[in-house]
């Protein structure tokens, strides 16, 4: 599973927006953490930006960083 932008469409919003909708799809069904992995150059700034965190392990299988988050809990931001 991938989660990217053609070049040309990048630094306008859409990533963000389309990581925003899916995160509520997965809140609704019930995720807590968020977990992936993501290149150091143009994904690890992407993921930060939007709450990701590194947590210091690798991927075995793609070498990559991982990275998790919190889903944000709606009753906790009234």
């Amino acid at each position: 599973m991938e989660f990217y932008v053609l070049p040309e469409y990048r630094r306008r919003g859409y990533g963000r927006q389309m990581y925003l909708h899916l995160e509520e799809l997965l809140k609704r069904d019930g995720a807590k953490r968020l977990h992936l992995t993501a290149d150091p150059v143009t994904g690890a700034p992407f993921w930060s930006k939007l709450g990701f965190a590194p947590t210091g392990e690798k991927s075995p299988e793609n070498k990559l960083d991982f990275f998790e988050k919190t889903v944000p809990d709606d009753a906790a931001n009234a």
